[in-house]
């Protein structure tokens, strides 16, 4: 993986667990107040990540086509609040079910950047053993030499 797709791993990381946290902070008080800031706090990561990804491949493409959709649901959460609290509808089953699937959706997302950084810690093990196998190599052809 370059750098760059680890670079926008982990800001799609940093962004979705800010996500995540404002969803789970956002059911104690005002929910959709708080689902805007996040909006709001989470747009120029997307913009960050836009810029990238059509540099980058498709499944770092795919992850950020995913985040995108969920900020549009999230928008439009907040674009029914006023609406909502006229009906007072706040706590209807279908809407809280709706906010439970977005924060799925997002534990998902972290769970990918998890993923990426795992495939970077297991791309330096690799290193590691490589370079310690090239210095084994090194050590037993020069006792081999010691021997003749």
């Amino acid at each position: 993986m370059p750098i760059g797709e680890l670079a926008i791993g982990a800001v799609l990381g940093v962004g979705a667990q800010a996500i995540y946290d404002r969803f789970r902070k956002a059911r104690d008080i005002s929910f959709v107040h708080r689902l805007c800031a996040t909006i709001l706090s989470i747009e120029p990561f997307l913009v960050q990540i836009d810029k990238r990804s059509k540099v980058e491949g498709s499944p770092l493409r795919e992850v950020n086509e995913r985040l995108t959709c969920f900020l549009e649901l999230a928008y439009v959460f907040v674009e029914a609040y006023p609406k909502l609290r006229r009906r007072q509808v706040l706590r209807k089953y279908r809407y809280i079910k709706a906010i439970e699937t977005i924060e799925l959706a997002l534990r998902s997302i972290i769970v990918v950047d998890f993923q990426v950084d795992q495939w970077d810690d297991i791309k330096e093990i690799k290193a590691k053993i490589s370079e310690m196998d090239t210095k084994l190599a090194e050590v037993i052809s020069a006792c081999s030499k010691i021997r003749a």
